[in-house]
């Protein structure tokens, strides 16, 4: 049985940028059979510490609907995190 789900997105990654700061939202948009119809705004924050080494973290608010990695009710989600780049050999 296939369960019928539209969905679609954008990412909007640089928006803003100062210095070692970046900020960026993403948009997401869908219609579930379950849950009917609804979205999930995120604010991405991004801290550089060094070219290889930042902090993150996101914000955001859903309605209800599944989403990969949050929770199906509607309301705030968000995490806060650090990202490693891969390391560069120059030969």
């Amino acid at each position: 049985m296939l369960v019928s789900h539209r969905a679609t997105g954008a990412s909007f990654v640089d928006l803003v940028s100062i210095s070692k700061f970046v900020a960026g939202i993403n948009i997401d948009l869908w219609i579930q059979k379950f849950y009917g119809s609804g979205f999930g705004i995120n604010t991405n924050l991004d801290f550089s510490i060094s070219n290889k080494f930042y902090l993150m973290a996101q914000v955001g608010y859903k309605t209800r609907g599944y989403v990969i990695g949050r929770t199906v009710d509607k309301g705030l989600a968000g995490f806060v995190g650090i990202r490693l780049l891969p390391c560069t050999i120059a030969i």
